[in-house]
């Protein structure tokens, strides 16, 4: 297969090769709504954003992600579909799982997503780019707002919920895993583990209004927790930003594959201002001194 460019899921432009992007992976639901709400109601967030640079076919290179998100891609349990039949995939190299993913062929078993009915057992990871600077105009918006009740920055307020909840949550666990151990030790290890401590994973607090979704939340959460070598307190930050972006996605009143917000009478005009002001200087820069706003290239459209 040739070259081609992908297009912006921000600005609907071309990315063009060489381009730094922002990726999301996602997981993909059971339908494609033909009008979208909110943000994720065609997909749901599979990871942190990775970035890179548009290697002109699909994929990306100079590949950079959290240590989270290395660590998350190496140790789960993926599948491609071969010959009619879903087999899993052998590797735990990161960059190998990714070309699973730039084929359209990298998929997760069972449900994803809370109540939210998924495709089948297997549950496709999709994946949609932004041009960097635009993901990052949305994002930074919304994390450096003044709050209402003057708290300062939106996305330093968030931060520090999010902390707050962690830390609660960090000692709740540790206690549970203390009375874990315990009730084993008393009961010689054959007792049915009463429902207080068997639920010991659910996701906690920290991920409220976040909007990212219980699995993603539940995976990440027990990575951080019981690898001492991952670091939390810059996850935490990842997980502040990252929820920023989403928010201001949809005061954008777009969803990851298209448009949303139909039904909402949200006015936000902002957001959308800044974005068309980038979209249009973006535009200039690239443009090539022979391009004109009455020209239509021949190679766009050919009708026989």
């Amino acid at each position: 297969m040739g070259c081609w460019n992908t297009t912006c899921g921000l600005t609907h432009l071309p990315i063009m090769a060489g381009e730094s992007v922002v990726m999301l992976m996602l997981a993909g639901l059971d339908t494609t709504p033909n009008q979208c709400y909110y943000y994720n109601d065609d997909a749901s967030p599979f990871a942190l954003p990775v970035e890179g640079e548009y290697n002109d076919y699909g994929g990306l290179e100079n590949i950079q992600m959290s240590d989270e998100t290395q660590h998350m891609l190496a140790t789960h349990e993926f599948y491609s579909h071969e010959q009619g039949e879903f087999k899993q995939i052998e590797t735990h190299d990161v960059n190998e799982i990714l070309d699973y993913l730039f084929e359209h062929n990298l998929y997760i078993k069972y449900p994803f997503v809370g109540d939210i009915k998924v495709r089948c057992d297997y549950t496709p990871i999709l994946y949609v780019m932004y041009h960097k600077g635009a993901y990052e105009l949305i994002r930074d918006e919304i994390y450096n707002r003044e709050t209402a009740n003057n708290q300062g920055a939106y996305g330093l307020a968030l931060y520090s919920k999010v902390k707050r909840n962690w830390e609660k949550n960090l000692y709740a666990r540790q206690k549970t895993e203390r009375l874990m151990k315990k009730f084993k030790e008393e009961n010689a290890n054959n007792a049915i583990i009463p429902p207080y401590l068997s639920e010991l994973y659910l996701p906690s607090p920290i991920w409220d209004n976040l909007g990212l979704g219980y699995k993603f939340c539940l995976t990440y959460e027990n990575l951080v927790y019981e690898n001492d070598k991952l670091d939390g307190e810059r996850f935490m930050q990842d997980l502040v930003r990252f929820a920023c972006f989403l928010t201001g996605l949809d005061y954008s009143r777009r969803s990851f594959f298209g448009l949303c917000g139909m039904g909402s009478q949200a006015n936000e005009r902002y957001i959308p201002k800044k974005l068309a002001e980038w979209t249009l200087q973006h535009i200039l820069i690239n443009m090539d001194e022979d391009d004109t706003e009455n020209t239509l290239r021949e190679s766009v459209y050919m009708w026989n």
